[in-house]
């Protein structure tokens, strides 16, 4: 348990897996166990490991901790992370945030997904209209 609050070094930000970072990314946006698990392609018991490995690696009790933890590594910077809380009309909907960040070429390629669903879809209902 910690008493007090410690500053931690690099070589403790290196113990964390990329996996731990994004869940702790996530919990500072206050997503439950349910939505981090949607939002990373990972299950629920994954994400649960992950906040059980980060809790041992660094003796916390609760996300709390990790968040604060968070903040300490530099994982987590106030602007990164308010900007979900001021997203109009999301003081009940926590599955209409975005926590990651999206990469330029990643956006290009959702994009183009989200083109060919539309085409697909299209010529879909216009053969079922036949």
């Amino acid at each position: 348990m910690r008493t007090a609050p410690q500053k931690f070094s690099i070589d403790e930000l290196m113990n964390l897996t990329k996996g731990e970072r994004d869940v702790i990314y996530c919990i500072a946006c206050e997503l439950t166990d349910n939505e981090i698990a949607m939002r990373l392609f990972i299950s629920k018991d994954t994400v649960k490991s992950r906040l059980c490995s980060i809790y041992r690696k660094f003796n916390l009790r609760n996300r709390v901790g990790a968040v604060i933890l968070g903040y300490e590594l530099g994982i987590l910077k106030p602007s990164n992370v308010e900007q979900f809380r001021n997203v109009e009309n999301s003081t009940s909907d926590h599955t209409s945030r975005i926590c990651l960040p999206v990469r330029q070429q990643d956006m290009k390629e959702i994009e183009a997904l989200v083109d060919l669903l539309a085409r697909r879809m299209k010529k879909y209902l216009l053969t079922e209209a036949m």
